[in-house]
């Protein structure tokens, strides 16, 4: 299942962003930086892929964060804001921990729902010599190297500069207090976003999700097909 829920988000991305010439060309550098698309594994080292434990919005899921970072949200990284320390679980480490049990034919159904984490980890490495702190500290070298190595953004395509919690145009230097940090987050994601597109004529994004598990779940379509 783990692998499936990567390779669903592999092709998602190859089929509509790395196929895309224009978004080659301004976010992944161009078609000098790439001389052919990747395939899924190789797509794993452009990418940050893993669960949050406890798991966030209440659902156990696979986040999928292709490199490089937007600004905003590396600078978030740099600060600690991101990719928690035993609380973000890479894709590697959850892999490799599922095939060892699997190999090892243990059985961990009837674990209570508020196991010790820390105790998983433990347990882990000394059984399986897997090590969560490897695999995460592996994760945060090749995010800034992904960043530094990728990262397309230069000034002229920013519109202000943040300093502490101060917006100032990018160009002129001039200080807009009027504008905040939070209301310049919200424009942006309306800008990027390509969630509910087209917009109303409200802004606001369409479409929504399905809220009421089906009588019989044969009656879902498998979104993988």
């Amino acid at each position: 299942m783990l692998e499936l829920l990567y390779s669903s988000a592999a092709k998602a991305c190859l089929e509509n962003y790395w196929r895309d010439e224009s978004f080659r060309e301004f976010y992944l550098g161009g078609k000098a930086k790439w001389k052919k698309l990747p395939n899924e594994s190789e797509l794993l080292a452009m990418t940050v892929a893993g669960m949050n434990y406890p798991p966030s919005q209440y659902q156990l899921h696979l986040q999928f964060i292709h490199g490089p970072l937007l600004p905003f949200q590396y600078a978030l990284f740099l600060e600690g804001g991101h990719f928690h320390y035993k609380r973000f679980f890479p894709y590697s480490f959850l892999l490799a921990s599922l095939k060892a049990l699997e190999d090892d034919n243990r059985d961990f159904r009837h674990c209570h729902p508020d196991y010790d984490i820390d105790f998983i980890i433990d347990e882990m490495e000394k059984f399986y010599g897997i090590s969560y702190d490897t695999h995460w500290h592996a994760m945060i070298s090749q995010t800034k190297q992904m960043q530094e190595t990728y990262a397309p953004w230069v000034e002229k395509d920013l519109e202000y500069r943040i300093v502490g919690n101060q917006a100032f145009d990018a160009q002129t230097g001039f200080h807009h207090p009027e504008i905040t940090v939070k209301s310049l987050q919200t424009s942006d994601v309306k800008r990027i976003q390509s969630y509910g597109r087209p917009y109303d004529t409200d802004e606001k994004p369409l479409g929504g999700y399905y809220n009421f598990p089906a009588e019989n779940p044969k009656e879902l379509q498998d979104w993988t097909e």
